[in-house]
């Protein structure tokens, strides 16, 4: 169980559906995390802390840090999907550090 995970974030562009502008450090969406058959095994609401300096444009792929308020099972590879407002605008890939 983790609540401070390390991911591989990317924003989905407007044309794919995504956010019009860009978002911050401490953007804070709900996260649906995905087991292997893609079905939602957990939602928390998440901080994300990018790698990136500044903002973070839609159709960008960035290294970040999702801080959680509950603690979450993951495993390395774990996909999820960041939410707002009923509606998916990213996504990406749990990093997990060597064990």
């Amino acid at each position: 169980m983790r609540a401070d995970i390390r991911a591989c974030v990317h924003l989905r562009a407007q044309s794919e559906g995504g956010r019009r502008s860009a978002v911050f450090n401490h953007y804070r969406p709900n996260v649906r995390f995905l087991g292997t058959d893609g079905e939602a095994v957990a939602t928390a609401l998440c901080a994300l802390r990018f790698d990136a300096e500044g903002p973070v444009e839609p159709g960008s792929t960035v290294a970040a840090h999702l801080k959680c308020e509950a603690p979450v099972a993951l495993e390395d590879g774990s996909a999820f999907v960041l939410v707002e407002g009923g509606r998916d605008v990213g996504g990406g890939v749990v990093v997990l550090p060597p064990a």
